[in-house]
């Protein structure tokens, strides 16, 4: 097995400004940060984008979310979900689905680090993990 990958907080400001900018061509009305993983780089967004942000919190349990409260976005059309990574992209896949039940339309999927062999291709990446053996643990910086 690989060592992990450490990724910085220089890094970190790296991929989430060009998160960042790649949302500035269409900005949206609010920024979703996913409980855990995705929060810090969701608070950053929106510090930079000067717009709200709200956390949910995922529970997926056998492929099905459990406890998902979507009411706070009901008041908002465009939307970013953001987590630091797309691994398998289960999490990713399931949200959609909901948050396309729930009536969203125009959702941007923004990460951080995006897995090659993921099943859901995010709308914005910082950047890809094309190797072959991409089964090497990301460490972020608010882990450690």
């Amino acid at each position: 097995m690989k060592e992990p990958k450490l990724v910085s907080w220089d890094d970190f400001g790296e991929l989430s400004s060009a998160l960042a900018a790649h949302l500035s061509y269409d900005v949206p009305d609010c920024i979703v940060g996913l409980a855990r993983g995705g929060l810090v780089p969701a608070v950053r967004l929106s510090h930079i984008l000067n717009i709200p942000m709200i956390s949910l919190n995922l529970s997926l349990r056998d492929s099905k979310v459990g406890n998902l409260d979507l009411s706070e976005l009901a008041k908002y059309n465009n939307i970013a979900v953001v987590d630091d990574i797309c691994d398998s992209g289960k999490t990713f896949h399931v949200l959609d689905i909901h948050l396309q039940g729930a009536g969203f339309t125009n959702i941007q999927w923004c990460t951080l680090y995006s897995k090659a062999t993921s099943m859901f291709t995010p709308t914005i990446i910082g950047e890809e993990i094309k190797e072959i053996d991409n089964s090497q643990w990301i460490v972020f910086p608010w882990e450690e």
